[in-house]
Order: structure tokens, then sequence, then C-alpha cells
């Protein structure tokens, strides 16, 4: 178990928090080009702590230079109650390290960890998938969730491009849950929410001043968005993130975690963007869509929108 860093886990009052049960995964779309769980579970193989490189034996292999998947699944049954012995509330990012609904997980381990989060009520527990799909299998076929999906347990999907957004939410929204939300990281394009955020006001509920109506049920109530960060990271056009942000004003909480390695000039921070105008020779730059973006890595690049953050959080109590 490890303190996480990822932003959009520092929920108000709570602990950040990152449990892996089970570790590996495979690629599945245009977002895991550069996979951080992928770089980190092969340098974690080669850990000088043989209970760390145990857990990561396996996951990964090296062909023609290239780091992949293997598409095997490990899985540490010690970790599989720890959240119930927390005492502190937490929020918690289930399998940062894998995909809780990969075709190899066995049914039964998956219905372990729900048993566990749903247990350990007072933790909140994000659980992000890429494969709906088989979520939606498992959790539309078990009458306990059906019945009374629990408060504490968020059920989101990460998306990069419009397609994926469009295949993955449609099955997202048909499974009850106390909160649904989206990830779009790393963002690689213009993304529109209107099929899902939103219905027309003479097809649903009641009218919003920008004269769509918020959808009642089947709801998205967060969405995350972030860009690339890591060697070979594709940069992210602000125009893209802006209108997201815009779509989602007053109507769901929007949360913009980072720039990623790349930002143009008028995103970086006034400090920065002397830094780079001085040593432009340090700070590598690629034009992209029109578009200057330069090498500043994510640290630098920041998370800030047109001078502002964004990171708002949805209502889910626990």
């Amino acid at each position: 178990m490890a303190r996480s860093k990822i932003e959009w886990l520092g929920w108000p009052g709570t602990r950040p928090e990152s449990w892996n049960p089970i570790k590996g995964c495979t690629r599945v779309s245009d977002g895991c080009e550069h996979c951080y769980a992928l770089r980190e579970s092969h340098m974690r193989s080669f850990h000088p702590n043989p209970k760390i490189a145990e857990q990561f034996a396996g996951l990964t292999e090296k062909k023609n230079g290239r780091i992949d998947w293997t598409g095997e699944i490990n899985v540490c049954m010690r970790l599989l109650d720890v959240p119930k012995r927390w005492r502190k509330p937490r929020t918690c990012f289930v399998c940062s390290m894998s995909d809780l609904f990969h075709a190899r997980v066995p049914e039964a381990l998956i219905g372990e960890i729900f048993h566990t989060m749903i247990s350990a009520s007072d933790h909140r527990f994000l659980v992000l998938t890429k494969r709906p799909e088989r979520m939606a299998a498992f959790l539309l076929t078990s009458p306990t969730w059906m019945k009374r999906p629990p408060k504490n347990v968020g059920l989101g999907i990460s998306a990069s491009t419009q397609k994926t957004l469009d295949d993955r939410l449609s099955v997202l929204l048909g499974i009850p849950a106390a909160m649904h939300f989206v990830s779009i990281e790393p963002m690689l394009g213009e993304i529109s929410l209107s099929h899902h955020l939103w219905r027309r006001k003479d097809n649903w509920g009641n009218q919003h001043e920008s004269g769509f109506k918020v959808m009642l049920d089947g709801r998205l109530d967060w969405v995350i968005c972030g860009g690339e960060s890591g060697a070979g990271a594709r940069p992210t056009d602000p125009s893209w993130v802006r209108d997201l942000c815009l779509q989602c004003r007053d109507l769901v909480p929007f949360f913009f975690k980072q720039w990623g390695r790349y930002a143009t000039a008028a995103q970086l921070p006034e400090d920065i963007f002397l830094e780079v105008a001085r040593d432009t020779d340090a700070y590598p730059m690629i034009v992209r869509e029109g578009a200057i973006h330069y090498d500043v890595g994510k640290k630098k690049s920041g998370h800030r929108l047109d001078g502002r953050e964004w990171l708002q959080f949805p209502d889910m109590e626990v």
C-alpha cells in the first residue's frame, strides 16, 4: 500500500491512496501507448527488494527495444483485506497498476475485492476501467449491487479520444452507482460530452439555463482531464481542454490534472515562460496543428487553464 501522488485523489479530509491487490494488464486503445503502469511495473520487476520484485515478475517483456505487457496477472492475496484495517478516512484508486476487469482476473477475485470495498465503508473507492463491458456484466448480475449500490464506491472509465469515450461511457452510465466519472487522460483530441452530459429540454428533466437539461438517471458526476507525461508524450492542445471545461461548467465538476510534458507559451506560468525564453535550447519544441509546444516537463507545465486552477470534486459522501 502507498500514499498516492495522483492529484484527483486529493479529496478534502481524506488521505490519497492506491490499492493494488492485482497487477498486470494489456494495451487496448490509443491511451495505452505510453502507459505509466507499464513503465513502473517493468522497473519494479528489477527492484532490489525481492518481495517487491516478486509482485511484478513476469508482467512485462522487452522486444526489439520496446517494453510491453505479457498479459499475465499477478495477485497479492495478503493485500485483499488491507483496507478493512485503515483507520483514518482515505480516498483510494483501486488497481492503479492494472485493470480490475481485465479478462484474466477471475470473477471470484473481483467479487472479493468488491466485498472488501463495501465492508470498508468509511473509505471512498474509485474503480477506473477501460473495459466497462465486463464491469457491466459483473455488476448488473449482482443482486446485492443492483438492490443498493454502495455509497462509497464510484465507477469510472478512462478514455483519450471521442470514439473510446462514446463506446465506454454509454456502457458505464447503464450501471447503477453512487458516482459515475470519466478520466480523459491522456487527452489526445477534441472531446464532446453532448450525448452523455445532458439531453435536449423536450426529452429529459428540468431545464438548465443553457437550454439543456441535466440527466437525472445514469448521470455523469465528474470529469477529469489531463495531458500526457513521460517519454514519447503527445501534446494536449489548450483549446481541447478549454472547450471541455466550458461543456462541464455549472453541469458537472471538472478537474484538470496537468498539461503533461508539453505546454504552449500561453499556458506556461510566467516564471517558466521567462525561463524558456532565456534558454530555448534547453527546452525543445514541437509544432502540432499550428501550435508550438515546449518540452518543459510535467512539473513546470503545471495545471492552470487560462490562469486559474480547476480542481473540482463531486458530492460523494461516505
